[in-house]
C-alpha cells in the first residue's frame, strides 16, 4: 500500500498531522479526565476575574445618565448633576470635550440613529441638540447648540427613535417631537403625575413604553396618537429598556429591588422574575445581542444577567464606588459602563475573566474548549458550587440573609394561612404574578 507523505504533512511542511481514533475502548477514561478539566477551567475563570479595566474620572458631581453611539464603539457620552456633558474616548479612557449643557441635572442622553447629533435634556425643561462630529479630539473652538427646544413642563428622560428624526421626552407628559418643528407631534396623558423614564422598541419601531410614579408601565402607539395598555404594579418601576432580538420582550427594574421581564401582549403576568440585588434597580440596558442586560442599582452594585435566568451572572462592586445610577452596554457587548454618585464613570468587562486585546487561534480554540466542558459538566455538584459563587461585601451578604429569611417566613405563614382557612380562600399566587396588581386596556 502506498501512501502520499504529503497527506501527512502541513501545508509548509512543519508539523505531521495526527489523527484521534473515536473508538471509546481506545479512550476509557474520558469522562473522568473531562470532568477534571471542567473542575479546573470553573476554578482558572474565578482565579483570573479581573473585570474593572478603569474609572473615567471628571465629573465633579454624581453621574445621572450616559449615551453611547449605536454604530461606533468609541464614543460615550456621561451627564452629571451639575448641567455637565462630557465625550469620552473609550479606547484612551481620556475626556476629549466637556460643555455645560443645562442649568440643574442632565436627566437625559441619547444619540441619534445615524450617530450625527446628540441630544440632552435638563431641569431647565430644554431639550437641545449637539453635533456628535464636534465631540472628538481635534475640535477646539467652544461647542455651540444646533437647536433648542422648549418644554412646557419638567423633563427626566430622553429616547430617539430607531429609523425618523423623532424625539420621546417624558416628564408631566410623554411628548414625541420632531427635530424639524420647535413643538411637540403628540402628547400622551394617562392619569400619571410624572413619568420617570420612555423607551422606543428597536424593531416595532412605532412603539414605545414608560414607567411613571402611579406604579404603571403603559405602552403607546405613534400610529395611533393614543395609549395602548399599561400594567400596575405594587411598587413603582424606575427603567425600562426593549430586547432588540425579542421585540415583544421589555425589562423593567423596579423598587422591590427585582427586574422583571415582560411580554407586552400578556402584561398579567411576567415572563421572569430577576432576584439578587438587595436595593431598588435604577437602570437597565441590554447588549446588542440581546442575550443578556445590566443592571445598576442602589445598592453600589452592577450585575449582569441572562436574559432568560433568574439570578445574576457576575456582580460588579469597588470599595469607592457609591449609589450606582445609570449603566450601558458598549456597542460590541464587550465592555460595560456605569456612572455612580461618586462622579465616576467606571468600565468593566463584560466577561471577567477574557483577556483584553488580541488572541490567537489556539488562544481561542482553547477557550471554546473549556467553555464547552463547563456547559456540558455544569449540573454537577462541586462545579455547579464554584460557578454560583460570589463575592460581594459584607452589607450585602448580610442583606441578602435578612431578605431570604423574611421571604421565607412569609412563605411559611402563607402556606399555614391557607392550611388553617376553608378551601379556596387563601389562593396561591405565582411568583411571576405576586407584583402585578391589575392589567389596563
Amino acid at each position: 500500500i502506498h501512501h502520499d507523505e504529503s497527506d501527512f504533512v502541513t501545508r509548509d511542511g512543519g508539523e505531521t498531522m495526527a489523527f484521534l481514533n473515536p473508538d471509546p475502548s481506545l479512550h476509557p477514561f474520558q469522562k473522568e479526565r473531562e470532568y477534571v478539566r471542567a473542575l479546573n477551567a470553573t476554578k482558572m475563570e474565578k482565579m483570573f476575574a479581573k473585570p474593572f479595566i478603569g474609572a473615567l474620572q471628571g465629573h465633579t458631581d454624581a453621574v445621572k445618565c450616559m449615551a453611547r453611539a449605536h454604530q461606533q464603539i468609541v464614543p460615550l457620552w456621561s451627564g452629571s448633576c451639575d448641567g455637565e456633558i462630557r465625550w469620552w474616548h473609550t479606547g484612551t479612557r481620556k475626556c476629549t470635550r466637556s460643555v455645560r449643557a443645562h442649568k440643574g441635572f442632565v436627566r437625559g442622553l441619547v444619540s441619534s440613529y445615524d450617530d450625527r447629533f446628540l441630544f440632552s435634556c435638563g431641569d431647565d425643561k430644554t431639550i437641545k441638540q449637539w453635533s456628535a462630529q464636534e465631540f472628538g479630539e481635534q475640535y477646539t473652538e467652544p461647542l455651540e447648540v444646533l437647536q433648542t427646544f422648549h418644554s412646557v413642563g419638567m423633563l427626566t428622560a430622553i429616547d430617539h427613535h430607531w429609523e425618523r428624526g423623532w424625539l420621546m421626552t417624558t416628564g408631566e407628559v410623554v411628548d414625541v417631537w420632531d427635530v424639524e418643528r420647535s413643538h411637540p407631534l403628540h402628547s400622551f396623558e394617562w392619569g400619571c403625575e410624572v413619568v420617570l423614564a420612555g423607551r422606543f422598541n428597536q424593531a416595532e419601531r412605532s412603539l414605545f413604553g414608560s414607567c411613571g410614579s402611579d406604579n404603571c408601565v403603559a405602552l403607546y402607539d405613534v400610529r395611533q396618537a393614543m395609549p395602548v395598555r399599561k400594567v400596575q404594579l405594587k411598587l413603582r418601576a424606575n427603567a425600562l429598556a426593549w430586547n432588540p432580538q425579542s421585540p415583544m420582550h421589555f425589562v423593567i427594574g423596579n423598587e422591590d429591588c427585582n427586574c422583571y421581564t415582560f411580554d407586552m401582549r400578556k402584561l398579567n403576568r411576567a415572563v421572569n422574575v430577576h432576584v439578587d440585588h438587595v436595593s431598588p434597580v435604577l437602570d437597565v440596558d441590554f447588549s446588542p445581542t440581546g442575550d443578556e442586560f445590566v443592571t445598576a442599582s442602589y445598592d453600589k452594585t452592577v450585575r449582569i444577567y441572562r436574559s432568560t435566568e433568574p439570578t445574576s451572572r457576575e456582580v460588579y462592586h469597588g470599595k469607592r464606588m457609591q449609589n450606582v445610577l445609570c449603566c450601558s452596554f458598549s456597542a460590541d457587548r464587550t465592555y460595560v459602563f456605569s456612572g455612580s454618585q461618586d462622579g465616576n464613570v467606571r468600565m468593566w468587562k463584560a466577561q471577567a475573566s477574557r483577556k483584553v486585546g488580541v488572541i490567537t487561534s489556539a488562544e481561542r480554540e482553547a477557550e471554546l474548549y473549556r467553555d464547552k466542558l463547563k456547559e456540558k459538566y455544569k449540573h454537577l455538584k462541586e462545579i455547579r458550587r464554584i460557578a454560583l459563587h460570589k463575592h460581594v461585601p459584607r452589607t450585602i451578604k448580610y442583606q441578602q440573609k435578612e431578605r431570604r429569611n423574611m421571604r421565607e417566613a412569609r412563605t411559611k405563614k402563607e402556606v399555614n394561612r391557607r392550611k388553617h382557612s376553608r378551601p379556596g380562600a387563601v389562593p396561591e399566587v405565582a411568583i411571576r404574578e405576586k407584583p402585578i396588581v391589575q392589567e389596563i386596556e
